[in-house]
This record gives C-alpha cells, sequence and structure tokens, in this order.
C-alpha cells in the first residue's frame, strides 16, 4: 500500500541507504517522494546514482519538501541537528533511528508538542531481513505509529513497544547481528582446526545457521526441542554440547546482551 508521504532522510549511511532500498523495493514510495541529505558529496552522489532520488546538503530544502522527517545521522551529531531544524519542524512527524537517543531530549530540543517516534533497527536491514523495534513518543499519534510500521516493514519485521524497553532491544537485536558473526567465525575457525579446508568449512558453518534457522521459524516448536531432535543420547552432539555447557555458553549470551544493554542505558543519560 502506499504511503502517500514525502519522506526526507537526514543523513544516508548504511542505515538510511537500507530503508530508501527496501520502501522503493517495496513500493511504498516513489523516487519522486524520497529526499535525502548528508555532508559528504561522494555520498550524497553514491546515493543519487543508486536510488535514483534527489539528494541535497541543504536541509532546509529537504524538509520543507517533506511530511515525514527520519533522523539517520550519528548520535553525536543529534544535539547540532536539532537545533538547526528547530524551527523547520512544524507538524511534521519526526522519526528518530539515532541509538541511546531519548524520545524526551529530541523533544525538549524540538519543542513538547514534537511529533517523535524512536525506533531501534538492526543491520540486517541492509538485506531486508532485519527487525526494528519502535517506541512512539508523547505526542505521536495512532497514524504516526502505522506509519512508521510501513516504513520499517519494508525493511524486515516491525514491533512496538515502550521506550522503556529499548536498552533491551539494542543488547539484543541491535547488537545481536555481531553475536552471530562472532559465533559463525568461531565455527568455521573450528572445521578448519579439526582440518576442513577453510572454503568448505565457511560453507558447511553458513548454512548449518541457515538452516538451523529456517528449521526453528517453519516448525512450532522450542528451541530445546529442536536441540533435542539433534542430540543422540551418548552421541557426538552431547560430547559438543558438554563443553559448550562446561564454558558457559548460554550465560555469557546473556552478560553480552545485558552489558551491551548497560551500555546503551548510559549512553542515553
Amino acid at each position: 500500500m502506499k504511503l502517500n508521504k514525502n519522506l526526507g532522510f537526514l543523513g544516508a549511511g548504511n542505515m538510511g541507504a537500507a530503508l530508501i532500498s527496501g520502501i522503493l523495493a517495496s513500493e511504498l514510495c516513489s523516487r519522486e517522494e524520497i529526499f535525502a541529505v548528508d555532508t559528504n558529496p561522494e555520498r550524497r552522489k553514491y546515493i543519487k546514482d543508486a536510488y535514483e532520488i534527489e539528494t541535497s546538503d541543504n536541509v532546509i530544502g529537504v524538509i520543507s519538501n517533506s511530511d515525514v522527517i527520519i533522523l539517520a545521522v550519528k548520535p553525536q551529531m543529534i544535539e547540532a541537528l536539532l537545533r538547526e531544524i528547530v524551527s523547520l519542524v512544524g507538524s511534521k512527524l519526526i522519526i528518530s533511528i539515532a541509538a541511546g537517543v531519548s524520545l524526551g531530549f529530541i523533544e525538549k530540543l524540538l519543542l513538547q508538542n514534537a511529533r517523535v517516534v524512536r525506533v531501534m533497527p538492526n543491520t540486517p536491514a541492509q538485506v531486508g531481513q532485519g527487525v526494528s523495534v519502535y517506541a512512539p513518543g508523547r505526542n505521536a499519534t495512532p497514524e504516526d505509529a502505522e506509519i512508521t510500521e510501513q516504513i520499517f516493514s519494508a525493511v524486515g519485521a516491525c514491533y512496538k513497544t515502550d521506550e522503556k524497553a529499548l536498552n533491551a532491544v539494542t543488547g539484543l537485536s541491535g547488537s545481536g547481528p555481531a553475536y552471530v558473526f562472532e559465533f559463525l567465525q568461531g565455527l568455521i575457525d573450528a572445521g578448519v582446526y579439526v582440518g576442513l579446508p577453510r572454503e568448505l568449512a565457511t560453507n558447511l558453518a553458513s548454512q548449518t545457521i541457515k538452516g538451523s534457522m529456517e528449521m526453528f521459524l517453519q516448525n512450532n516448536l522450542h528451541p530445546r526441542e529442536l536441540r533435542d531432535l539433534v542430540t543422540s543420547p551418548g552421541g557426538t552432539t552431547v560430547e559438543g554440547l558438554a563443553v559448550l555447557n562446561k564454558g558457559g555458553f548460554s550465560a555469557l549470551l546473556t552478560e553480552a546482551v545485558k552489558a551491551a544493554a548497560g551500555k546503551s542505558e548510559k549512553l542515553e543519560r
């Protein structure tokens, strides 16, 4: 379904580009309805050539042409950007994907009646398999929530929550791809250690992770049940799992998510 809104991206980095790509692929907006600002001229040229949308270094022009403003700059740039655009926003919907920047901070700088939604996406959005979690601000309307869901559903799954949960979301799904890649690299290196060629180890490890996730997604089974399907009494898998359990594998994952969530909370403060 068409959004029928003009979108203005303030920042056109990897996540901004992923959103633009997904929005165009889903035909949520046309190329003529998307505008992007970036301070890097090479990045502007890349975005313009890759997606055939209008790019600019002029924030004022992009905001004036847009109904929805997506803040896609680095968190440390948010305050200066908000002070620059405060007089231009008016009644436009503001969607922020800046990690660790609270709704209260944005609303305070844009005045208290600003319509703001905060979103935590993750990097698999770049291949249309992301997961995004959003929290509406105090003045965001049900229509604003619907618009947010439409935009971020174009690059994967999208869920609504309260802002207080977003630090935990950051620790799990925001940082989660890095944990998965670390696990993947560990499996590959382990395969090489026991004698496999690296290319074969890479293919085996990556397809094993992909296939295992498809089993989970296509079966209404708990992960423990799926694990037990692989685990024969006295077999090879039991031996491997015993090593993981002895090393505190599950506990380490919990500590990793907890640490990332705690860091997100500190940044927000």
